[in-house]
């Protein structure tokens, strides 16, 4: 490690020197602390942002383990967000562009009571929130002898990307007498008009899917309307080749 980040390192309490001269300033390490000092610089070749390398050192084996795990799944998803939208960036300033047309429909949606958990995650957390979500609501559901009516669905009240965590929040269709229980909400939705935009198979896929977002906003303003609630996202299928969604923007 060089003079320069060791003195980083200290200032920032990742590794502090064994011991500090008080007249010259010289910084002392021993050899115990030679794992660490390996430790990090492993971190740092990989890109870990300080603070996480700073969480790093000072967590025990499990915690470190789990934070390594989330730092790495969070990064596979930047990888395939960059290489997604680099490929499209390249085909546009190709001119290659296909026009690709986005179906806007205008349906009503009739009142509806539904089950509901709401999360504030990133986008490398959505999927799996998602999916944990949908199961403990299908649990409670069932727990309590309510009748599904409809597709489950997510309400976007906020944008999910790299650095805004929503929230999202997860709703279950359900007809009957029900308790809410822990962080589970029952709700009535009203009655709406929305501009609607199914998409299927790579196109439910993130960031292809902000498309169809911004194909429904467009619409709304184009004609004159205006937002009325946040927009949902209704999965008629799980991710993947075979995906079907449907973007619904409630407008007035």
């Amino acid at each position: 490690m060089s003079i320069k980040a060791l003195r980083l390192y200290d200032r920032l309490d990742i590794l502090q020197p064994a011991h500090l001269d008080p007249e010259t300033g010289y910084r002392y390490y021993s050899q115990e602390q030679l794992p660490t000092a390996r430790f990090i610089r492993t971190l740092r070749q990989m890109d870990v942002p300080l603070a996480l390398v700073r969480e790093l050192v000072a967590a025990d084996r499990d915690t470190a383990v789990s934070l390594l795990t989330q730092y790495w799944q969070a990064y596979e998803t930047r990888v395939l967000l960059v290489r997604r939208t680099t490929n499209e960036l390249i085909t546009q300033l190709k001119n290659e562009v296909k026009s690709m047309t986005v179906k806007v429909e205008v349906k009503e949606y009739t009142a509806q009571q539904v089950a509901s958990i709401s999360k504030h995650v990133i986008v490398a957390q959505l999927d799996a929130t998602i999916r944990d979500t949908l199961a403990s609501l299908a649990q409670f559901v069932e727990a309590q002898h309510g009748e599904s009516t409809g597709v489950p669905f997510g309400i976007y009240h906020g944008p999910i990307n790299e650095t805004d965590n929503g929230p999202i929040e997860v709703c279950w269709p359900v007809n009957g007498t029900l308790t809410a229980t822990g962080d589970i909400v029952l709700k009535e939705l009203p009655a709406t008009k929305a501009a609607s935009v199914t998409v299927r198979g790579e196109m439910c896929d993130f960031p292809h899917i902000l498309k169809a977002y911004d194909a429904a906003y467009d619409w709304i303003q184009a004609n004159g309307y205006e937002m009325a609630e946040s927009p949902r996202e209704l999965w008629w299928s799980a991710p993947g080749p075979e995906g079907h969604m449907e973007i619904v923007w409630p407008f007035r």
